[in-house]
């Protein structure tokens, strides 16, 4: 029982003892706050600096998602053309298949060139024919495109007068295989 009363005057005291020294603390921390209003060029310096690196995190956040929005889009609209290219294929019968063999669409040479973007979309298609039997081909379409200043697929597509014979398959993220039977 002696020991029990003799911690517990020790507890009491070291407990007393903290709280004073935070009172201490905190009272003199409330009266120099009292006496200095304001903020000294340091402290407005560095929350300037912090709000300027916040604001531009999130700028250069929105710039990204910006980006990969219309990344997005350019994928779906081409898609979308190599979807009509490959339907534009299987409508025609199995032995004028061949004839697609090394297409460049839409082709820059055209004396009656077609459209050359979809929906804004400033792309250029190839079409591979590959046989796989007497009654199976294989074709390949690939939509090759530009966003801003990068090329996305191959760059020598866009040139003035492009060979597809000339280059290995380009790889796009846009490449629609499929396989075409005698019927």
């Amino acid at each position: 029982m002696c020991i029990r009363v003799f911690s517990g005057t020790i507890n009491k005291g070291v407990f007393s003892l903290i709280k004073e020294r935070e009172f201490f603390l905190t009272s003199r921390f409330i009266k120099f706050m009292r006496n200095n209003k304001s903020f000294t060029f340091l402290e407005l310096a560095v929350a300037i600096f912090i709000l300027i690196g916040g604001i531009l995190g999130v700028m250069h956040a929105y710039l990204a998602f910006a980006g990969l929005a219309q990344f997005s889009k350019n994928i779906s609209l081409a898609e979308e053309v190599a979807s009509a290219k490959m339907e534009d294929i299987r409508s025609d019968s199995f032995d004028d298949v061949d004839s697609y063999e090394g297409i460049f669409f839409p082709n820059p040479n055209d004396p009656y060139p077609q459209d050359i973007s979809y929906q804004g979309l400033d792309y250029r298609g190839l079409v591979y024919v590959d046989d796989i039997s007497s009654d199976l081909k294989q074709v390949t379409v690939i939509i090759c495109w530009r966003q801003g200043e990068r090329t996305i697929g191959a760059d020598w597509v866009f040139g003035a007068n492009p060979d597809i014979t000339a280059h290995p398959r380009p790889s796009s993220p846009v490449t629609l295989t499929t396989l075409i039977t005698r019927r």
